[in-house]
Order: C-alpha cells, then sequence, then structure tokens
C-alpha cells in the first residue's frame, strides 16, 4: 500500500499526504480491506504530518481516532460521500472504557463528529462534499516544521 511506502520513506519529514483527485475505481466496502488502518498508522508514525488529504472510503471513527492522534494537523480535508457511519474499531487495550464509548457514541452522526474532530483541532470543522474536496487547494510551499538541510551545510 502506498502509505506504508510513505511511511517507510518518510517517516522523519513528512509533512502533507493528500490525494487531490477523486477517485475512479471502485472502493471496497469491507474494514479489513479499506486504507482506515494506515491512515492511523501514516498520523502515528509521522509526527510533523500537518496535510492530509483522504479521499477513500473511511469509518467516522478512523476519522475521529486521525483527529485525536493527529496532534499537527492544520489541514485535514475528508469526503463526506466517503465516510462510513461506523465505530468499526475493536476495543484497543490502551483505551479505556470511557474512550471507547465516546468513540463509539460520536461515530453514529456526521454531526457529532464534526463537533468533536472541531473540539479537538481548534477550529470548525466539517467533512467536505466532493466539489468542496476538488476545490480544496494545497499549498505546499510552506514548511510547517523543516526547513531544509540546515545540518547538513555544516558539513560542507
Amino acid at each position: 500500500m502506498a502509505i506504508n511506502i510513505a511511511v517507510d520513506l518518510y517517516k522523519t519529514d513528512l509533512e502533507c499526504y493528500a490525494h487531490k483527485q477523486l477517485p475512479r475505481f471502485k472502493m471496497p466496502k469491507s474494514f479489513d480491506d479499506r486504507a482506515d488502518s494506515a491512515y492511523l498508522y501514516l498520523v502515528r508514525s509521522c509526527p510533523y504530518i500537518h496535510t492530509l488529504c483522504i479521499r477513500e472510503r473511511i469509518s467516522s471513527s478512523t476519522v475521529l481516532l486521525l483527529a485525536y492522534t493527529g496532534k499537527n494537523l492544520r489541514y485535514f480535508h475528508v469526503r463526506r460521500n466517503a465516510i462510513i457511519l461506523k465505530c468499526e474499531w475493536p476495543q484497543s487495550p490502551e483505551w479505556s472504557d470511557e474512550f471507547y464509548e465516546w468513540l463509539r457514541e460520536n461515530s453514529r452522526s456526521y454531526e457529532a463528529m464534526e463537533r468533536e474532530i472541531s473540539q479537538i483541532l481548534g477550529f470548525r470543522w466539517y467533512a467536505l462534499n466532493d466539489k468542496q474536496y476538488k476545490l480544496t487547494p494545497l499549498n505546499l510551499n510552506i514548511p510547517f516544521y523543516y526547513e531544509g538541510f540546515d545540518e547538513a551545510d555544516q558539513y560542507v
């Protein structure tokens, strides 16, 4: 999967992961066949990621987990038409019963999911319709964390 390769190659300096065009392929419906866990792996493994654009089918509980886990997410774009309103994650041993209940409860509606993600991120967040998703600009010219190879320049 492309996400796993990106993490393996760029985990120390990846700031943006995005697919801008709408998918032109049939997306799997089964949780095990989708990229939910790969996206969570991406956000957990890449501490500098600030931009994440998801066009694939994904569950609402995964969207909540991504916002909760991605401490540096500033630009988080998800297609509303691709969100499945379900909590398909089994309870992890590291999650408290209260956290898992929060996840299950807020995965049931778009309004609850958007409200909780807005609270986590600190600004009004909402899932985008397809037209909004396609028109959302990406500015890749502004590095938020990594300014280049300054430490390499001192050895030249």
